[in-house]
């Protein structure tokens, strides 16, 4: 019975200190391209032209180190047009690598204060993308 009880709460425990930056922030498993669509702040096809370190911080909550990618907006598909998105990728299990020069389809949401893409959802490679993309058209067509 002790051995279960102590077990139980280990589990919690270690739940709790996981670090919650990107773990409270993206959400549940993957995401259908309708729902990423609704949730996300942005939604556009942009190129990365350079990327830079961040190298989080300690504090319980913050980020964990991570790259930003300076991404031109090719094009806008829902929110706000804009120029240039900084997109945040922490390294580790939520990391979302990009190429420098290579157009992506990006869902990007905000969480503390940056935009990310959620690593299990539809942001990806142009080129690899076509359904997704002709998804994202159809749902956001103006009548």
């Amino acid at each position: 019975m002790f051995r279960a009880i102590h077990n139980t709460a280990l589990t919690i425990l270690l739940a709790c200190a996981a670090s919650p930056a990107l773990a409270a922030c993206p959400g549940d498993g993957s995401w259908s391209v309708e729902r990423e669509l609704r949730r996300a702040q942005v939604v556009f096809i942009g190129t990365p032209v350079s990327e830079r370190p961040d190298h989080g911080s300690d504090v319980a909550g913050s980020w964990k180190a991570g790259t930003f990618y300076r991404v031109r907006v090719d094009e806008v598909l829902r929110g706000a047009r804009r120029k240039h998105v900084d997109l945040f990728s922490e390294s580790g299990s939520g990391r979302f690598d990009m190429t420098i020069g290579t157009q992506y389809v990006v869902f990007a949401s905000s969480c503390q204060g940056r935009l990310y893409a959620y690593f299990r959802g539809n942001s990806g490679p142009v080129a690899e993308s076509s359904k997704v993309l002709a998804q994202v058209r159809k749902l956001t067509k103006r009548p």
